[in-house]
């Protein structure tokens, strides 16, 4: 009887086992999690553009970030305009924020390298183009060529990044929300508009660039 019962006590532990490591929570993230090469996802990421305007991709549609392993908890030199759906507003060719400002938007590239040490995540993308944001919160202030000053805060909150840039009047909220498998980034990002004409959003999706080269592993 003994003979018999093992298997069966050795099958119902494993399934307990399974069952459990299934169950359990997942380690909380950090800003280090996003550290890597991400590749624009077009086919996910909406146009910034107004409707109707040329040049733009992706989906103007709203709702939920679609598919793979959801976001947890629910489920961006000078560069000129940027192509595939530059910010929108601030008058004839002249965006609210400089591009390269908008953080989600990465001055128009579809290629985004991070690298993380402490409160730092430094962004590279293009030939020659550089970010530093702090994920403590302190202020970041930057004088723009042609006046006024451009202030960039971060802030990393129950596993989400927060960005937030004002220049004059306009104003860009970020949040960056990485999915549960790190392989995948949900950017949204509301616009301000200056001169009263509202606020708009869209989102940015980036997917992990896996085994690239240079590549910073998460932690």
């Amino acid at each position: 009887m003994d003979a018999l019962r093992r298997p069966g006590l050795a099958l119902a532990a494993l399934a307990l086992l399974v069952s459990l490591s299934a169950a359990a929570p997942q380690p909380p993230q950090t800003p280090g999690d996003l550290a890597g090469s991400w590749q624009l996802n077009e086919d996910l990421s909406q146009d910034a553009r107004p409707p109707g305007a040329p040049g733009g991709f992706g989906r103007r549609g709203g709702g939920p970030p679609p598919g793979g392993g959801g976001p947890r908890g629910g489920g961006g030199g000078r560069s000129g305009a940027p192509p595939g759906g530059g910010p929108p507003g601030g008058g004839p060719g002249r965006p609210p924020l400089p591009p390269d400002q908008i953080v989600a938007m990465a001055g128009g590239t579809k290629s985004l390298h991070i690298e993380a040490e402490g409160p730092q995540l430094a962004l590279t993308w293009g030939e020659d183009h550089h970010l530093l944001l702090f994920t403590d919160g302190r202020k970041i202030r930057k004088e723009q060529e042609e006046g006024g000053e451009i202030v960039q805060r971060t802030r990393w909150r129950e596993e989400h990044l927060e960005i937030e840039t004002t220049a004059g009047g306009a104003k860009v909220s970020e949040l960056w929300v990485l999915t549960n498998d790190h392989k995948r980034i949900f950017a949204t990002v509301e616009m301000d508009m200056p001169g009263g004409r509202g606020k708009r959003t869209f989102r940015r999706v980036w997917d992990r660039v896996e085994g690239a080269q240079g590549e910073t592993s998460p932690g």
